[in-house]
């Protein structure tokens, strides 16, 4: 049976004259993780991208991609679908 509960497939192997009992909850730990990982991954985007066109005064010395529209474009594009709607 694939279609008694979204997302869940039944494989329903034997006939039984006795209650069968069928449990389903969320894997929060699971949903915790990934949402950690998702973060710390995109934290480590925005590090680089902002060193990319940082400019440090002290040294004076501008990243590699400072003023650089493709640069500025990338940002733009991951904060957008960051942000956007999701069906």
């Amino acid at each position: 049976m694939t279609d008694a509960l979204s997302g869940v497939t039944l494989n329903l192997l034997a006939a039984t004259s006795s209650t069968a009992t069928l449990s389903v909850s969320t894997d929060t730990s699971t949903v915790e993780s990934n949402i950690s990982a998702f973060v710390t991954a995109y934290n480590t985007l925005q590090g680089s991208l902002a060193s990319l066109g940082s400019y440090d005064a002290t040294t004076s010395t501008a990243g590699p991609m400072m003023g650089d529209a493709l640069l500025s474009g990338v940002q733009n594009q991951v904060r957008s679908t960051l942000y956007s709607l999701v069906d």
